[in-house]
């Protein structure tokens, strides 16, 4: 549970940095919610088309809406933070993550920047979070990273 809440925990960290086990399981529930929040606007569309005529309708669309935007607020930051600890981890700056903009690089790079292995040992952007230090059991994060 620990790494779960790591990235919430360190929300506008920029420094330091974080393994690729904390950037899969922050992005695979980051997917999931925003699917499910996708999902209910679908719903709340075709409930829009049956029952025309409600008024309670477009309220609801737009109430699921606004979650959307709330949740996208909200984890806008700590994604940006975690992508920039992730690139630390490589021993490469945060400035790397610009390469999003890049046209027809923007799907493949980052994502080999971003999963790709981390330094053993020390770099110039702190320790290894793979150290004994860390306060999960090593063998279970191992399984993920």
């Amino acid at each position: 549970m620990e790494i779960l809440l790591r990235p919430w925990r360190r929300y506008a960290d920029f420094e330091g940095r974080s393994r690729r086990t904390e950037f899969a399981l922050f992005h695979l529930i980051y997917w999931i919610v925003l699917m499910l929040i996708y999902l209910a606007m679908g719903f709340a569309a075709i409930a829009a088309q049956g029952a025309w005529g409600s008024a309670s309708t477009p309220i609801v669309g737009l109430l699921i809406f606004g979650v959307l935007a709330i949740f996208f607020i909200a984890t806008v930051v700590p994604a940006l933070a975690l992508s920039v600890r992730r690139l630390h981890d490589q021993n490469k700056t945060g400035y790397a993550l610009l390469l999003v903009f890049l046209p027809l690089a923007n799907i493949l790079l980052p994502l080999i920047l971003l999963f790709g292995s981390g330094t053993v040992g020390p770099n110039s952007y702190g320790d290894d979070p793979r150290d004994a230090g860390t306060d999960w059991n090593a063998d279970v994060a191992d399984t993920f990273a």
